[in-house]
């Protein structure tokens, strides 16, 4: 399920062209309040109550649950114990340099990760100061997969949730692959548009998308400084150990891009689409140098192969921006919207057991939890 809050980029459109072919259902929400943890709930319940679902997993269009390497998430989750309700997923956030990501495709630059990350203390977070290191290169909180037949609250961002009970948790099996900041532009309006809403909302505390607020008032350049490195530092921070590459994102991107080409192609015309990728081409790596001539070599193969400066920018979802909250291979019937108040959600009971919680099946991994 993917809920689009008035996106105005391409991803709604891109969306659209998934629905087609059957891998998600697409709603729509007028509003641009920012009421993240509100709709992810919504979306929530619906998945609960409808579908019956074991575990719901909130996320925003710029991470990814990766498991184990050689595991699928289906076996990552279950191998939980049954009674477990919350899993704390930790981030590993992906970085370019700036320079890169002016001439790569996003999932081709974004394959560096802090080794180990700086710690974000709650004092950092208030201090006027630059940051430094950049915010990419910092610890940012865990995120959550739930089980859904207790839960009764989703807090903003996913960073935890509240259950009728204390509820059993564990941690550690799936990391996300975390890849905020993809492109200059997207994120000067996703800064903007997310710290306007904000600062609207009186309920809102202080440290609510304080990244935004603190990044809206800032020059551009100031604000883009301290999200990413430059060349000159990130070769730096290689060089020292500090930094490491992890291709795993890069490497599920292409693939799935290749294994969705034929129904996305079928799918596009058929809502009169023109957007042509091939997306088979190998992704150049990054290059760490900020020579004009290297700069120039790369555009030319990247254009050459028909994905040039700027052309994959519209068929991506950029966070803020596009508003796009989803949930992770579920589906549901659509639900109505309206301006700036929650959709009127009709659900069919949940079949429960007395103390409110669904029997699980524990079997075996194949025939476990259906995420």
């Amino acid at each position: 399920m993917s809920m689009d809050d008035a996106s105005t980029d391409g991803t709604a459109e891109f969306l659209e062209d998934l629905a087609a072919t059957g891998v998600l259902t697409l709603m729509r929400q007028a509003s641009d309040a920012y009421l993240q943890d509100v709709w992810m709930m919504q979306l929530a319940r619906i998945a609960r109550d409808r579908h019956a679902v074991d575990w719901v997993i909130p996320t925003d269009a710029d991470k990814s649950r990766m498991p184990p390497a050689g595991e699928d998430r289906r076996a990552a989750l279950a191998a939980f114990e049954p009674d477990v309700e919350m899993i704390r997923c930790p981030r590993r956030n992906l970085m370019a340099s700036r320079e890169d990501l002016e001439v790569l495709a996003w999932h081709g630059a974004l394959i560096w990760h802090a080794a180990p990350p700086v710690a974000l203390t709650a004092a950092r977070r208030t201090d006027p100061a630059p940051l430094d290191p950049p915010l990419i290169q910092y610890e940012l909180l865990s995120k959550v997969i739930l089980d859904p037949a207790r839960l009764t609250a989703i807090d903003r961002g996913a960073r935890n949730a509240r259950f009728g009970g204390a509820p059993i948790e564990r941690s550690g099996a799936i990391t996300i692959h975390h890849a905020p900041f993809r492109e200059r532009a997207g994120f000067l309006v996703s800064t903007a548009r997310i710290a306007e809403a904000v600062n609207r909302n009186r309920r809102a505390r202080p440290d609510t998308s304080w990244k935004s607020r603190r990044w809206a008032p800032m020059p551009a350049d100031k604000a883009i400084a301290e999200v990413l490195p430059d060349a000159g530092r990130l070769r730096r921070e290689i060089t020292l150990g500090k930094v490491r590459r992890d291709m795993r994102l890069r490497d599920a991107v292409v693939s799935l891009r290749t294994r969705m080409a034929p129904s996305l192609a079928l799918a596009s015309p058929a809502r009169g689409g023109t957007r042509q990728e091939n997306p088979a081409i190998e992704v150049p790596h990054p290059i760490l140098d900020e020579e004009a001539r290297e700069l120039a070599a790369l555009a030319a193969r990247l254009r050459q192969a028909g994905t040039g400066m700027g052309a994959r920018r519209r068929a991506y979802c950029h966070e803020g921006s596009t508003g796009v909250q989803a949930l992770m291979h579920l589906s549901c019937d659509c639900v109505r919207s309206a301006m700036n108040r929650e959709p009127e959600l009709r659900c069919d009971p949940p079949s429960a057991r007395p103390d409110g919680r669904r029997a699980r099946p524990t079997a075996s991994p194949l025939q476990g939890r259906r995420p």
